[in-house]
């Protein structure tokens, strides 16, 4: 049994304004900290924000507006409490106790899913359904029920007859689908309307994307201050939801398979890896990696050797690495040690350029036109300017890399 409402719906208008404040707040600033509350309905929405960042009022009613409609907005304002912006002052930790079981979805789940994605293509107005085993029920507003009962034949629709729905009728507030949101799973508080550092949002993604891949419950708690959860570092925790939740994610990166990107420490130098994970080089030379070690955000550039033989300059924006992985190969008794590297997730960059836009990568094919672009390449992260917007693009990636550089100014932006 489970009921699914759609982005329509009261309460689903109201944690996309949520979530639409949460994005404006990462786009004025670099890991903002932030919970929203709204509570919308019969022409009134009621918001209040507790913020490491002041937003200007104008931009909320203007998304509240493309959400919503023409509506009256009241917006208040105020400070993340000091306690809990402390700690998180110095890296990613659990914002919050909280317990969170993450479950597989069923058969039944993902076919409500798609019915209800089905009559929202068609429908997009308020609209709420449910199926439990063959018995299922369509309420959907601003449709003709006549419509609906022809293409679901078995269903039960709009029982009471057509009607309107959304705001003007009904009031909708945060975090109040969220059966309708997580299926079976659970969690002691709510997803919607937070930045990714709060416990209720990553922990509950990564116990839900755990569940799907083992296809087993997840059970998961956590204490505020926490640095580990399910043996993992928090700001991996916040990496994994971040790639996952993150509509805006880089893209398939094909020249980097799975969206990763592998350096060799020997090639980069031991001192640049440990900046890059935040292990440490000893008195004696020794790069040391510790359970307290923390990654930071950094912009990534290279260049790749193409067939035939001309250079294609790469920035990667955003790239988180994790501990150095050291590969052993065996054959019998013996053990032969690999040549050790670091591996990094790519993310789009939070800052907007010139187009509004959140690149992900920046890449140029040498040539007499491109010339004084690559002179400067490595000198500084590459700004895009779409004053003189250089065109030459190639279709072809090369194989070989080589003379990379990593920056720590521009990737955590």
């Amino acid at each position: 049994m489970f009921e699914k409402v759609n982005p329509s719906h009261p309460d689903k208008v109201a944690d996309r304004i949520a979530g639409a404040i949460v994005d404006l707040a990462y786009n004025n600033q670099e890991n903002p900290k932030i919970a929203v509350e709204v509570l919308i309905g019969h022409g009134k929405c009621h918001i209040i924000a507790e913020s490491s960042v002041c937003l200007a009022t104008s931009e909320v009613k203007d998304l509240v507006k493309r959400i919503a409609g023409n509506i009256a907005v009241d917006y208040v304002e105020v400070p993340q409490d000091k306690h809990l912006a402390d700690n998180q002052a110095d890296g990613f930790k659990c914002g919050d106790n909280g317990i969170f079981r993450g479950v597989p979805l069923t058969k039944e789940q993902k076919e409500l899913a798609r019915v209800a994605r089905e009559i929202y293509a068609a429908y997009p107005t308020d609209g709420k359904y449910i199926l439990n085993g063959e018995r299922l029920i369509i309420c959907q507003s601003q449709a003709r029920s006549a419509e609906l009962s022809s293409k679901y034949k078995n269903a039960e629709v709009n029982p009471l007859g057509d009607w309107f729905g959304g705001t003007d009728v009904d009031t909708g507030a945060t975090n109040r689908k969220l059966g309708s949101d997580m299926a079976d799973s659970v969690t002691g508080g709510g997803l919607h309307g937070k930045d990714l550092s709060k416990a209720d949002v990553s922990v509950n993604v990564y116990a839900f994307i755990k569940a799907q891949e083992t296809g087993v419950p997840v059970e998961l708690c956590c204490a505020i201050g926490d640095e580990y959860i399910d043996g993992k570092p928090y700001d991996e925790i916040v990496a994994i939801a971040t790639l996952y939740a993150d509509d805006g994610q880089a893209e398939a990166v094909k020249e980097f398979k799975g969206g990763t990107l592998s350096l060799g420490v020997d090639d980069i130098g031991h001192a640049v890896a440990a900046d890059l994970v935040g292990a440490k080089l000893d008195s004696n030379g020794v790069l040391i990696s510790g359970s307290e070690d923390t990654s930071k955000y950094v912009a990534v550039g290279f260049r790749a050797k193409k067939a035939n033989g001309k250079y294609k300059y790469y920035w990667l924006y955003r790239v988180l690495f994790g501990v150095p992985a050291t590969n052993l190969a065996t054959k019998g008794d013996s053990i032969s040690f690999q040549t050790p590297t670091i591996e990094g997730s790519i993310f789009r960059r939070n800052k907007l350029d010139g187009n509004k836009n959140h690149p992900w990568k920046a890449e140029v094919t040498e040539s007499a036109e491109t010339s004084a672009v690559v002179s400067k390449w490595y000198d500084e992260v590459y700004e895009p300017s779409y004053e003189a917007e250089t065109t030459a693009q190639a279709s072809t990636v090369g194989k070989e890399a080589s003379a990379t550089k990593v920056s720590t100014s521009g990737g955590s932006k």
